[in-house]
């Protein structure tokens, strides 16, 4: 509002990485209120880690990135916060995702590295435990997917597919999660 904005019309929207944001405001009790309206377009499959899983993945990477990789466990603190911002950066984990063609969809969860964790307090359950249990920000949402971003190749199959063609592509690749799922 101190930008002119109308604090009762806050409107959310993002893509990817900053959809999966929106999805934690939709999941999070602290954030109700603060917001009327969301769309969520291709969030990570992956919003669902809690913090000791993504301890794991992190930090054992980011430690055996790190010029701290050498350090003694009594000292491994110390020697993080003493990082500098170069050293921290050099040392993050790169691979938040690996492209979907590689890997089927199926499989592609396990590939993408903890991007949302339910930490039990911000974030107290998952995403889609919020939203199967009715324990979400109650808003008009949207959710989506980008069109060009379902595994299609070449692109003029993109371009041209058919609905009744585009619906049995979605089904045979979704149909590990049951019919219901894929059903229009």
């Amino acid at each position: 509002a101190k930008c002119g904005e109308d604090p009762i019309r806050v409107f959310l929207y993002g893509q990817y990485c900053v959809s999966a944001a929106v999805c934690v405001l939709l999941a999070a009790p602290l954030a109700a209120g603060l917001y009327q309206k969301a769309i969520s377009m291709s969030a990570s499959p992956r919003m669902n880690t809690t913090l000791v899983e993504a301890e794991q993945v992190h930090m054992q990477d980011f430690v055996a990135s790190s010029p701290c990789s050498k350090t003694s466990p009594s000292s491994l603190l110390s020697c993080l916060y003493g990082l500098s911002s170069d050293d921290a950066y050099n040392s993050m984990n790169k691979k938040v995702w690996e492209p979907a063609w590689e890997f089927g969809l199926p499989d592609l969860v396990s590939t993408i590295s903890p991007l949302i964790i339910v930490d039990g307090t911000v974030l107290p359950f998952s995403f889609q435990d919020a939203f199967s249990s009715g324990k979400f920000n109650d808003v008009p949402t949207m959710i989506g997917i980008m069109h060009e971003e379902v595994d299609l190749d070449p692109i003029d199959l993109v371009i041209n597919i058919q609905k009744d063609d585009y619906l049995s592509f979605i089904a045979k690749k979704f149909d590990k999660f049951g019919a219901n799922f894929t059903s229009t």
